[in-house]
């Protein structure tokens, strides 16, 4: 009742409108039987099957066969003109529906496309990543023996000569030489703080790097780990089964 109240208080504007207007063929305001008040009333725009009235706060639009047909008439509505242009106003949605769900088809297809290639491309980069963790952590198993046996060869020649020995004749051996305990003994010892502060900077350096080669070992083992567990549920997802570096599409 009220959608059609409001339908016929625009068609009684309209009728106003028609027959009450200015010199310039316009109003400056329209009483409606409901009590409301449209500011500037006009008809915006016509088509074959209807008008659309429009005021300072929105628009309608109504189609003639819903209209008092007096109204319709005063409006040039032509009953075949409006079957005519509705037909074809009905093909245009059809092919509009008809072309947005081609296109939503399409771009569901290719999104998932997309996601197929995603998966792959995350494996594949998995892959590459893991293989460079195995190829780190070969090198770290060479280098952290390799570095126990420096430093402690570092720090052996360092206790050596810190210890230096003589004989009772009172000549002192270094490092597979000599020298007298008399006039050489003070260079002798400046010689021998220079070089066993050498080998305990590179004692202290070769410890750190140690420690740090095998930090890395720990931490490369168990990120492995993890990579390789993730890779075995990505493969099973996209049910990939083997094949390292496989193509992307």
């Amino acid at each position: 009742m009220r959608k059609l109240f409001t339908c016929l208080a625009i068609f009684a504007a309209i009728n106003i409108i028609a027959q009450d207007t200015n010199s310039n063929g316009k109003m400056d305001e329209l009483n409606l039987p409901d009590g409301r008040i449209l500011k500037h009333p006009y008809i915006m725009n016509k088509t074959p099957n209807g008008v659309v009235v429009a005021h300072d706060e929105g628009a309608k639009f109504i189609k003639y066969k819903d209209m008092p047909p007096e109204i319709a008439k005063k409006l040039s509505y032509k009953p075949q003109k409006a079957k005519k242009y509705e037909k074809k106003l009905k093909k245009y949605h059809q092919q509009e529906a008809a072309k947005k769900a081609k296109e939503a088809e399409a771009k569901k297809k290719y999104d998932a496309q997309y996601k197929v290639r995603m998966q792959k491309y995350k494996i594949t980069e998995l892959e590459k990543k893991i293989q460079q963790y195995k190829i780190r952590i070969k090198r770290l198993e060479y280098e952290i023996p390799r570095l126990e046996k420096e430093r402690d060869k570092l720090r052996n020649e360092a206790v050596n000569l810190s210890q230096p020995s003589g004989n009772s004749s009172g000549t002192y051996f270094w490092r597979g030489g000599f020298v007298s305990n008399n006039s050489s003994r003070r260079s002798e010892n400046r010689k021998r703080y220079k070089v066993v502060k050498s080998l305990g900077d590179g004692f202290s350096k070769t410890s750190f790097r140690l420690e740090d080669y095998k930090d890395e070992l720990e931490k490369k083992i168990l990120e492995l780990d993890q990579m390789e567990k993730h890779l075995a549920e990505l493969k099973k997802k996209n049910g990939k089964k083997s094949g390292f570096l496989s193509n992307l599409f």
